[in-house]
């Protein structure tokens, strides 16, 4: 089937029915524009990088554990403007928490305190650290503190910081019984896990990569 429409399309099949070598891997070879590719497995990289760098713009890798991936640092977007960082903060936030599966079809307490805490602690690297600072590695230090004296210390640094959004979730953090905050806090330490492996943290420090690059250079990006 040929379709060449400027449209979006979906392909649903079983597996093993040549969905990835009839449809992406055929546009990927004969497309001469920029694209962005789910690869999980590198096999559409493996086939068509090299025609692609040849024949269409520069072929970018985004993966963890591999030689020459670029780099990406989702706080690098953040502006430190404080009347507009809560919105992207919470927006970031929103993309980093996996919703549960409530049989209520509610959003769990914790989930969503989660989402609370992890929303503060990047608006926080946001505003308050220097540029080589600002990213995950940041965001997991504040969330992991030690001691409830370290927790009630960063409560008193939220609130010194003049920003609305982060002193009423201070007064609430401090007015919170110490097992429900740590509930909170865990919760938040677990949406958050994959971000301490050693392969993301390399490549999620800096960017060296920016969506823009698509176009002004025709460029391919295989994640």
């Amino acid at each position: 089937f040929l379709f060449d429409k400027n449209e979006s399309l979906i392909t649903v099949a079983a597996p093993g029915t040549g969905k990835s070598q009839a449809h992406v891997l055929r546009n990927l070879l004969y497309l001469k524009a920029p694209a962005v590719v789910l690869d999980i497995k590198g096999e559409m990289r493996d086939k068509s990088a090299a025609w692609r760098a040849e024949n269409v713009g520069p072929v970018y890798v985004f993966a963890p554990g591999t030689a020459g991936s670029v780099r990406y640092n989702p706080l690098d977007h953040l502006p430190g403007d404080p009347e507009v960082a809560w919105d992207y903060a919470r927006r970031l936030a929103d993309l980093l928490v996996i919703p549960g599966h409530q049989s209520s079809g509610g959003e769990d307490y914790f989930e969503s305190r989660a989402r609370d805490m992890i929303t503060t602690a990047i608006l926080d690297v946001t505003l308050s650290e220097p540029d080589d600072r600002r990213n995950m590695a940041s965001v997991l230090d504040r969330l992991y503190v030690s001691s409830d004296e370290l927790f009630l210390d960063w409560c008193g640094h939220l609130e010194s910081i003049g920003v609305a959004q982060l002193r009423r979730q201070a007064s609430a953090l401090r007015g919170m019984p110490p097992k429900q905050r740590e509930g909170i806090m865990d919760s938040a330490r677990r949406q958050l896990e994959i971000w301490q492996s050693p392969a993301i943290e390399r490549l999620s420090t800096t960017t060296d990569f920016h969506a823009d690059m698509l176009r002004q250079s025709n460029a391919t990006l295989y994640i």
